[in-house]
Protein backbone atom coordinates (compact mmCIF):
# COMPACT_ATOMS: atom_id res chain seq x y z
CA UNK A 1 0.00 0.00 0.00
CA UNK A 2 1.39 3.35 -1.00
CA UNK A 3 0.86 6.28 1.34
CA UNK A 4 0.50 9.65 -0.30
CA UNK A 5 2.09 12.54 1.53
CA UNK A 6 0.18 15.76 1.77
CA UNK A 7 2.02 19.07 1.52
CA UNK A 8 2.58 19.46 5.27
CA UNK A 9 3.89 15.91 5.67
CA UNK A 10 6.16 16.32 2.67
CA UNK A 11 7.58 19.57 4.05
CA UNK A 12 8.16 17.92 7.44
CA UNK A 13 9.99 15.06 5.73
CA UNK A 14 12.07 17.53 3.68
CA UNK A 15 12.86 19.54 6.84
CA UNK A 16 14.20 16.49 8.67
CA UNK A 17 16.35 15.34 5.76
CA UNK A 18 17.54 18.93 5.22
CA UNK A 19 18.82 19.14 8.80
CA UNK A 20 20.79 15.93 8.34
CA UNK A 21 22.28 17.14 5.04
CA UNK A 22 23.06 20.59 6.47
CA UNK A 23 24.78 19.16 9.53
CA UNK A 24 26.79 16.64 7.49
CA UNK A 25 27.88 19.35 5.04
CA UNK A 26 29.13 21.55 7.89
CA UNK A 27 31.54 18.91 9.17
CA UNK A 28 32.59 17.33 5.87
CA UNK A 29 36.30 17.39 5.09
CA UNK A 30 37.44 20.65 3.52
CA UNK A 31 40.15 21.35 0.96
CA UNK A 32 42.61 24.08 1.97
CA UNK A 33 46.17 24.44 0.62
CA UNK A 34 45.47 21.59 -1.82
CA UNK A 35 44.90 18.97 0.89
CA UNK A 36 41.86 17.68 2.77
CA UNK A 37 41.39 18.61 6.43
CA UNK A 38 38.98 17.07 8.93
CA UNK A 39 36.76 19.70 10.55
CA UNK A 40 34.43 17.77 12.80
CA UNK A 41 33.79 19.33 16.21
CA UNK A 42 36.67 17.47 17.84
CA UNK A 43 39.02 18.40 14.98
CA UNK A 44 38.18 22.10 15.23
CA UNK A 45 38.75 21.93 18.99
CA UNK A 46 42.19 20.42 18.41
CA UNK A 47 42.99 23.06 15.80
CA UNK A 48 41.95 25.87 18.17
CA UNK A 49 43.99 24.35 21.01
CA UNK A 50 47.06 24.11 18.80
CA UNK A 51 46.68 27.74 17.71
CA UNK A 52 46.22 28.85 21.34
CA UNK A 53 49.27 26.89 22.46
CA UNK A 54 51.44 28.43 19.74
CA UNK A 55 50.23 31.91 20.67
CA UNK A 56 50.64 31.33 24.44
CA UNK A 57 54.18 30.03 23.99
CA UNK A 58 55.05 32.85 21.62
CA UNK A 59 56.11 30.38 18.95
CA UNK A 60 57.78 31.99 15.92
CA UNK A 61 55.43 32.13 12.89
CA UNK A 62 57.48 29.54 10.99
CA UNK A 63 57.06 26.94 13.76
CA UNK A 64 55.26 23.86 12.48
CA UNK A 65 53.50 20.84 13.91
CA UNK A 66 52.94 17.64 11.98
CA UNK A 67 49.20 17.75 11.36
CA UNK A 68 47.27 14.60 10.45
CA UNK A 69 45.11 15.13 7.38
CA UNK A 70 41.95 13.36 6.25
CA UNK A 71 43.94 10.69 4.41
CA UNK A 72 46.08 10.03 7.54
CA UNK A 73 49.19 11.56 6.01
CA UNK A 74 50.96 14.28 7.97
CA UNK A 75 51.81 17.78 6.87
CA UNK A 76 54.08 20.32 8.57
CA UNK A 77 51.61 23.08 9.43
CA UNK A 78 51.92 26.53 11.01
CA UNK A 79 49.42 28.17 13.36
CA UNK A 80 48.61 30.66 10.59
CA UNK A 81 47.72 27.78 8.27
CA UNK A 82 45.49 26.26 10.93
CA UNK A 83 43.77 29.64 11.31
CA UNK A 84 43.10 29.60 7.56
CA UNK A 85 41.53 26.13 7.82
CA UNK A 86 39.20 27.44 10.54
CA UNK A 87 38.40 30.55 8.47
CA UNK A 88 37.60 28.50 5.35
CA UNK A 89 35.39 26.19 7.40
CA UNK A 90 33.55 29.19 8.84
CA UNK A 91 33.00 30.67 5.38
CA UNK A 92 31.67 27.36 4.08
CA UNK A 93 29.38 26.99 7.10
CA UNK A 94 27.97 30.48 6.55
CA UNK A 95 27.27 29.64 2.91
CA UNK A 96 25.49 26.44 3.91
CA UNK A 97 23.39 28.28 6.50
CA UNK A 98 22.46 31.02 4.02
CA UNK A 99 21.37 28.38 1.50
CA UNK A 100 19.44 26.51 4.19
CA UNK A 101 17.72 29.69 5.42
CA UNK A 102 16.71 30.65 1.88
CA UNK A 103 15.35 27.14 1.30
CA UNK A 104 13.28 27.29 4.51
CA UNK A 105 11.90 30.72 3.62
CA UNK A 106 10.90 29.43 0.17
CA UNK A 107 8.30 27.12 1.73
CA UNK A 108 10.32 23.88 1.62
CA UNK A 109 8.33 22.55 -1.32
CA UNK A 110 11.33 20.70 -2.78
CA UNK A 111 14.09 18.72 -1.07
CA UNK A 112 17.01 20.77 0.23
CA UNK A 113 20.27 20.73 -1.70
CA UNK A 114 23.48 22.59 -0.97
CA UNK A 115 23.60 24.10 -4.47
Amino acid sequence: MKVLLNGANKRAEYAESAKVLRDAAEVADIEVFGVMWQVRDKDRTRIQETIATAETLGAPPETTVNWHLSDNTTRPTTAAELKEVIAQHSLRRQGILITYTMWRSSGMRKPFTRK
